[in-house]
């Protein structure tokens, strides 16, 4: 067999060399193979005239170039390709003609295309979307009993994270941060009792207006004023952000405080003296 054919495809088949017949040797290019000198046997049957009219041309080598139409490649099998010129060359080559799936999967031009029926002797199961193959799956990590639990195991997963957490975290946010109570310090739950006291006796105030170096007049106290000299004895702290930059982080005591909820208070000369709107801290 002289080689193989692609089903319904226009060819080109190389045939020779030819000699000299006079010297034996030289290669022979005067050669003139028309149409009609090169006939055709498909699968055995009677030869007869190729379909592609245009005659066989030579190269500088002696082999000669002879077109064959797609329609005498149709027939799948054998193809015997018989050339006789002026009556006195004989030159006989067969090739096979395969289909054009196989001819494709074996020289690139495409994959092969397989119909699958079975897997290990049980029929395919008919894909739900053309061209994509059902799969069952039994094992996950060689255990089957994973299998059983898996789209149970998935659905609560995609319940709690899908639903449940985003039921709870809004909830537990203020202010876009996680609310959180403290239950213990080193270990101990006393250490976070003594510093919520400690914390809750701090009083937090916002400096009114016309305050002085010694006296500060407050606009918002928390917890409020009730009684005379309430502050007396406490110490003053002004926060690390307040407006008046000199009194950040300043500290003075209170000797005296009136009565009211926004109590004014006698301190020991600040540097500065306060502005409406700073904010400070009794502790």
């Amino acid at each position: 067999m002289d080689g193989w054919l692609r089903q319904s495809t226009a060819v080109t088949l190389k045939i020779g060399p030819f000699v000299d017949s006079t010297d034996g040797n030289t290669a022979e290019t005067a050669l003139t193979i028309s149409q009609a000198d090169v006939r055709l046997s498909k699968n055995g049957a009677d030869i007869a005239q190729k379909t592609e009219a245009t005659s066989c041309t030579h190269d500088e080598l002696g082999m000669y170039d002879c077109p064959v139409d797609a329609t005498d490649t149709g027939t799948l099998g054998r193809l015997d390709l018989v050339v006789a010129e002026t009556g006195a060359l004989v030159v006989r080559h067969t090739f096979m003609v395969v289909p054009a799936n196989v001819w494709d999967s074996l020289f690139g031009a495409d994959a092969l295309q397989v119909d699958v029926a079975q897997w290990l002797g049980t029929a395919a199961a008919t894909p739900t979307v053309a061209g994509v193959p059902e799969v069952d799956l039994t094992h996950v990590a060689g255990a089957t009993t994973n299998v059983a639990a898996l789209a149970t195991n998935v659905d609560a997963i995609l319940t709690d994270t899908g639903t449940t957490l985003d039921g709870r975290i809004p909830a537990a946010l203020v202010g876009g941060r996680i609310d959180a109570n403290l239950g213990a310090i080193s270990g101990s739950t006393n250490g976070v009792a003594a510093l919520q006291r400690s914390a809750d006796s701090i009083v937090r105030c916002t400096v009114g207006a016309a305050s002085t170096t010694t006296n500060i007049v407050t606009s918002a106290c928390s917890p409020s004023g009730a009684v005379a000299d309430q502050f007396k004895g406490r110490i003053v702290i002004f926060d690390a952000n307040t407006t008046t930059a000199a009194l950040r982080g300043q500290a003075t005591d209170i000797t005296a405080s009136t009565n009211a909820a926004t109590p004014e208070l006698t301190v020991t000369a600040l540097t500065t003296a306060p502005a409406s709107g700073d904010t400070f801290v009794i502790v």
